[in-house]
């Protein structure tokens, strides 16, 4: 799935923007507009081709979603998909509701708590969590002040090596090398994946 040129534009207003609003909330450590391209937005969209998000049609949760990523560069490439941001920080929020209008993410919503956004897609049997720069531990927080039982089942996605934990079960892990262009050199991203079933022993 090689982006559009459509999709292209969108990426390079979503870097730009990205890094202007940078400049005055801590959204990313990278500083440079070259870096969250190359990156931040870059690393998504290696992984959004690895994972074929394109064709997916389960739906996605960013779990701290913060700047956007990966969520809304995987609206960008699948712009029927539904997606949910969540971010508990009133700034970041600010940001992503500002970004999903600019982009015009039609099937994109934004959420403070994970709780409503998983009941928002309760009727679905499952949706894909995403979580990056974020623990399981945090998950389990997130979690477990609910009243009522999970209403889909967790395929989690957790960039960098996953937190060992026994409510993920199936765990696999996915070492992504790929072309750097810009540097002639190779980028590797780790992205482990599991069924996620609170509670299980």
């Amino acid at each position: 799935m090689t982006p559009t040129h459509a999709q292209k534009n969108l990426l390079e207003t979503y870097a730009r923007t990205l890094f202007d609003w940078n400049q005055s909330i801590r959204l990313t450590g990278y500083r440079s507009l070259k870096e969250i391209r190359d990156k931040l937005i870059g690393e998504s969209v290696r992984v959004a081709q690895f994972f074929r998000i394109g064709e997916t049609v389960l739906p996605i949760v960013d779990f701290g979603s913060g700047n956007g990523t990966p969520g809304v560069v995987f609206s960008i490439l699948n712009p029927d998909l539904p997606v949910a941001l969540v971010d508990r920080k009133r700034k970041k929020r600010s940001f992503l509701i500002y970004l999903v209008g600019l982009l015009d993410l039609k099937n994109v919503l934004i959420f403070s708590d994970l709780n409503e956004a998983i009941d928002h897609f309760s009727g679905n049997n499952e949706i894909a969590l995403w979580m990056k720069g974020i623990s399981v531990e945090s998950l389990q927080d997130a979690l477990k002040h609910r009243n009522t039982p999970l209403p889909v089942q967790i395929h989690m996605f957790k960039f960098g090596s996953l937190d060992q934990n026994k409510d993920c079960n199936r765990i696999c892990l996915h070492v992504i090398t790929c072309p750097d262009e810009r540097r002639q050199s190779f980028m590797t991203i780790d992205i482990s994946e599991c069924d996620y079933r609170p509670g299980t022993i």
